[in-house]
């Protein structure tokens, strides 16, 4: 990756189609051109370029001189971190991935955002919402979140890498067996103290993630909700999985008895904390860089404590 290069256009033969169709879909939607990936002093060198062919200009003023130092510098930066970005996705594709889906007002804005990311946390995150973008059109984050995602520092990128520890994935099953729901969300009982002396807020950063739009505090939570299917026979639910790392735990009912009985929406507490949207698509990109020990058994406690038949 580090012998890539633009100039001249052949130079794309050797690289895989997909990335060779992203890099042509940023140029034509930004005028971008990639360079290899280089090393800060080749960052360096190009700045010094700049400031020598200004200062060696003598048509030039010396406020305009400074001036177009100050703006070469920025621009520069600014370049190689929409540089550094763009071989983070491109590291992150595959031969399905498909630039096309993604609609050039939302590249144009994202990439003018990824030119002020200078933290590099923030930077791969970056680089896997705009890889997630090829791989599929729904996964296309929202112009709002990309634009607190830019003003964030590594605080917050820890905060999310915190936040993914407590990510668990559910299954709604219906009564012949079907997987008739499915989601992605954070389970965090902050309202036991048992888990909160076990799992303590701190770096979480909650009051910014919500503010972020990324989740909402004490809110409520629903998944299986039966519901009609187009030729109108009812999906009753008779069992939620809930999978963390290589295992699982099954509810089959509350304190009102067992799930397949209802006639109402099933509700699972989710605890303190619940996913957006946009949250949801965030934490699928970020790597689990540890699952939690005893996180599953601990969960279970919870859910017996507040009246889940658990299996």
């Amino acid at each position: 990756m580090s012998n890539w290069s633009l100039f001249p256009k052949e130079a794309f033969e050797s690289m895989a189609n997909v990335a060779n169709n992203l890099i042509e879909k940023i140029s034509l939607a930004t005028g971008y051109l990639v360079t290899p990936k280089g090393k800060r002093k080749d960052m360096e060198e190009a700045v010094a370029y700049f400031i020598n062919e200004i200062k060696n200009n003598d048509l030039m003023t010396d406020l305009s001189k400074a001036a177009c130092i100050s703006n070469a510098r920025k621009m520069i930066r600014e370049y190689c971190n929409q540089n550094d970005i763009l071989h983070i996705a491109i590291s992150n594709l595959n031969d399905k991935s498909n630039p096309d889906l993604i609609k050039d007002d939302w590249l144009v804005d994202f990439w003018e955002k990824a030119g002020c990311v200078n933290d590099e946390d923030i930077k791969l995150i970056f680089g896997k919402i705009l890889s997630n973008a090829c791989n599929d059109e729904n996964m296309r984050f929202s112009k709002a979140l990309i634009h607190k995602l830019y003003l964030m520092d590594g605080k917050i990128a820890k905060a999310l890498q915190k936040l993914k520890q407590y990510a668990v994935r559910l299954e709604a099953i219906d009564i012949n067996g079907n997987i008739v729901d499915e989601d992605y969300n954070v389970f965090y009982f902050n309202n036991f103290d048992e888990w909160e002396n076990k799992y303590p807020q701190k770096g979480l950063e909650l009051i910014e993630l919500e503010a972020a739009g990324i989740i909402n505090k004490n809110d409520s939570y629903v998944i299986g909700m039966e519901n009609q299917d187009d030729v109108g026979e009812s999906k009753i639910i008779k069992e939620i999985k809930i999978f963390y790392s290589d295992s699982y735990i099954s509810l089959t009912g509350d304190e009102k008895g067992d799930f397949q009985k209802f006639d109402t929406p099933i509700y699972v507490d989710a605890g303190t904390i619940c996913l957006t949207r946009d949250g949801k698509f965030l934490l699928r990109i970020i790597e689990n860089s540890q699952y939690l020990e005893g996180y599953m058994d601990d969960m279970k406690s919870i859910f017996k404590t507040m009246g889940y038949k658990v299996q």
